[in-house]
């Protein structure tokens, strides 16, 4: 389904919604196509999972010795926030490769405007 968003999203789409994105990359394409980036986004998610998880415990370890509170909201959502940027920032290279990965059969459908 992320490649189906990624080549949706794309400026010059020529796809009219997700049943015809499936399709259309389905028949030209084949179902590879629609697994391109899976490896990537393994390779992605684990170390996302393992900082997030990490700085998480942590962020809320010490925001809680600074609460009156240690499970109150602002702490939790604190501490997400701070977890889920850190992630974000150190898999951003990956995502980049697993969105141009999903993407690069269209790409190259635009510069030679024929079936690969």
């Amino acid at each position: 389904m992320d490649t189906v968003k990624q080549r949706l999203q794309l400026t010059s789409s020529p796809y009219t919604g997700v049943a015809h994105c499936v399709r259309t990359v389905f028949r030209d394409e084949g179902l590879r196509a629609l697994f391109v980036s899976y490896r990537t986004t393994v390779l992605m998610n684990a170390p996302y999972t393992a900082v997030h998880f990490s700085t998480y415990e942590a962020a809320k370890r010490v925001l809680g010795d600074m609460a009156a509170d240690e499970e109150s909201l602002a702490v939790h959502a604190t501490a997400g926030a701070a977890a889920g940027a850190l992630a974000a920032a150190l898999t951003t290279p990956l995502d980049v490769v697993k969105t141009q990965l999903q993407c690069q059969v269209r790409i190259l459908h635009i510069w030679f405007g024929r079936h690969l």
